[in-house]
């Protein structure tokens, strides 16, 4: 991992109106690195909401980063224990990053046995974050985009 973009990525997290190329330029670098353990530990700790009004901005980064260079197939089990765990981190306005971090995963159908042997553990660690899960599974599912590996995962979701 690069710790120096993990670490910048960090101290500018609030993306002020002066920051705000920067934390593009890092992102972009980020996406050229195609560097998705930073990524991992970056959206695992914190995701704040900008007080300069740039909010959309930081949205537009990420979801062009998971969208197309969020890796999905390596050590998915660990990052998503991980996500899973620190989903109550994410703000209210960030939960579609979440979303599409979860659809991402399970689109390679290799992940959905991997999801499904991890929730349980969750429901029985973190019972708020497990109903948060689930309302986000169930809202992908309301918009249309009801596929098998949801229905799987609701049908196993108590």
């Amino acid at each position: 991992m690069n710790d120096k973009l993990y670490s910048r990525l960090y101290e500018i997290r609030y993306v002020l109106d002066d920051n705000i190329e920067e934390y593009k330029a890092l992102f972009e670098e980020m996406y050229d690195n195609k560097d998705s353990t930073t990524f991992r530990k970056f959206c695992s700790v914190l995701l704040d909401e900008s007080p300069s009004g740039n909010t959309s901005d930081i949205y537009a980064m990420w979801k062009e980063y998971v969208e197309n260079y969020f890796d999905v197939t390596t050590n998915v089990g660990t990052y998503i224990y991980e996500l899973l765990l620190n989903v109550d981190a994410f703000i209210p306005q960030a939960e579609f990053i979440l979303q599409m971090s979860i659809i991402r995963i399970l689109n390679n159908k290799n992940n959905i046995p991997i999801f499904l042997e991890i929730i349980p553990t969750i429901h029985s660690e973190h019972h708020s974050n497990y109903i948060i899960i689930k309302k986000l599974i169930e809202n992908i599912k309301s918009e249309g985009r009801s596929t098998f590996w949801l229905d799987t995962i609701l049908d196993g979701m108590p």
